[in-house]
């Protein structure tokens, strides 16, 4: 199986985002972001605000980034890399098995938190559909269905998963990855019980 992770995309388009000293600025710059989260919206966060909360330079910060949302998609990136070195793919990329992908956010959610506060849940959508999209096309491949029909079947499946991601930070992260699971098969149990398609078949 191939891993959860896209390998068609190309490298993260970020500034000499390997180097260890970059990771420790953009570490420093994520929490100051954080901090501020607290008492303002992201909206009015500034770039010499951050860098300065930071103990940085602007120089230093335009050095690796040109916005602050920048932050949190490398942030967020370098989670998803975190997630496919972390979880043994043979168990997480067809996404039938959703429990390691779940128990991975619940151990590392700081980025949703923040992504939320900072009412940039679309960076984590955005971020998922680009690398859940080779799985659910494998997924695809073993059950029969009209191919016309893919897109669909990878908005419904992204739009569930991060939306369950989405209601668990907001409800104060309370389930565990099992319950989450559960969360997601609940609806398609009803639909399979009360769908008159389902029940002729």
């Amino acid at each position: 199986m191939t891993n959860f992770r896209n390998e068609t995309q190309g490298p993260i388009l970020y500034r000499n985002s390997t180097d260890k000293r970059v990771k420790q600025t953009s570490a420093k710059l994520f929490d100051s972001i954080g901090h501020l989260l607290e008492s303002k919206k992201f909206d009015d966060i500034g770039i010499k605000e951050i860098s300065a909360l930071a103990g940085i330079g602007r120089a230093t910060f335009y050095r690796n980034f040109d916005y602050v949302e920048d932050v949190l998609k490398l942030r967020l990136d370098e989670e998803f890399i975190a997630l496919s070195t972390q979880v043994e793919p043979s168990r997480h990329n067809s996404l039938v098995n959703l429990e390691p992908f779940f128990a991975f956010w619940i151990n590392n959610s700081e980025i949703l938190q923040i992504l939320i506060k900072a009412d940039k849940w679309s960076i984590f959508t955005s971020k998922f559909n680009a690398e859940a999209q080779g799985p659910i096309i494998e997924l695809s491949m073993h059950i029969k269905h009209d191919p016309r029909f893919d897109e669909y079947l990878h908005t419904i499946l992204s739009g569930i998963i991060t939306s369950t991601l989405q209601t668990w930070v907001a409800r104060g992260m309370q389930e565990t990855s099992q319950e989450l699971c559960q969360m997601i098969d609940l609806p398609f149990k009803i639909y399979s019980t009360n769908s008159p398609v389902m029940a002729k078949q």
